[in-house]
């Protein structure tokens, strides 16, 4: 019998100082449906090129692209654009911190199609709690 991979999410960290690294996560499924590039995308690589990151597939294809043009502890803008034409999403991910915890944590809407751009503004914090974060972990997320 044939076991085919099934892709949970692979996600992306950028730091405010550049690439921090790549955390994939998947898990072999046997009654999953086929998805050879969801099994691609979970083990793809970033590729951080000026202030864009590109996710690039095991074969090197680039899956999606981000580019924050905001980064910093108050607020994260910019957007992301799919590169691919397959079944897998990609939103902005970040990760607000204080004190040494996790005390926010902000996704965009997802972008599904090949050539689709969703542009993003987000804040740490939520109406009327914002806050300043002592540290920012910020990425792109596929689902």
């Amino acid at each position: 019998m044939k076991r085919k991979l099934a892709l949970t999410t692979a996600t992306a960290v950028i730091g405010v100082g550049g690439l921090v690294g790549v955390a994939p996560a998947a898990t072999a499924a046997p009654s999953s449906p086929a998805t050879t590039t969801a099994a691609a995308a979970a083990a793809s690589s970033a590729q951080q090129s000026g202030t864009e990151t590109f996710i690039t597939d095991a074969q090197g294809r680039k899956v999606a692209k981000i580019k924050y043009t905001t980064l910093n502890t108050r607020a994260a803008k910019g957007w992301v654009k799919k590169l691919s034409n397959d079944k897998i999403c990609a939103q902005a991910l970040v990760k607000w911190y204080k004190g040494g915890k996790v005390k926010d944590t902000d996704l965009s809407k997802k972008v599904c199609r090949k050539g689709k751009t969703h542009h993003f503004s987000l804040r740490a914090g939520d109406k009327p709690h914002f806050f300043t974060a002592s540290k920012v972990k910020a990425g792109i997320r596929l689902s």
